[in-house]
């Protein structure tokens, strides 16, 4: 087994706001339209980091998320990966990883966990500290 990375920093930009009084896989749920992440070594020349839009499946892009992040319906459609495969992607970039943070913590794990719900698999983040 490879050393672990001391940590993994992500960030998601979504299609619309996200509402905390529901649950994280509610329809009415906001959606990942963007992720980043980069997993974070003592030493900076070998961090990693992906990026990637997501396809928007089942939802749009909401106006005011858009005036927020300047994503579009017509590029993502045209650049998005499925979301089962960012999650994948995810997955493999957080097992590689120590600890994990991100800019919105509760907002950005929130999203990963109705995502993850949506696919069938567990909500996750439950294994590693959250810093």
């Amino acid at each position: 087994m490879t050393d672990l990375f001391p940590a993994l920093v992500f960030d998601v930009e979504t299609n619309d706001m996200m509402d905390f009084e529901l649950p994280a896989d509610d329809l009415k749920q906001a959606r990942i339209a963007s992720i980043g992440l980069i997993l974070l070594d003592e030493d900076p020349a070998k961090d990693e980091s992906w990026t990637s839009k997501v396809y928007p499946e089942d939802w749009i892009m909401h106006p005011g998320a858009h005036e927020v992040n300047g994503l579009e319906d017509k590029d993502l459609r045209e650049c998005g990966l499925r979301i089962e495969l960012v999650m994948r992607i995810f997955n493999q970039y957080l097992e590689r990883a120590k600890d994990f943070a991100s800019y919105g913590m509760r907002f950005d794990t929130k999203l990963l966990r109705g995502e993850r719900r949506r696919l069938g698999l567990p909500a996750g983040f439950g294994e590693l500290p959250e810093v």
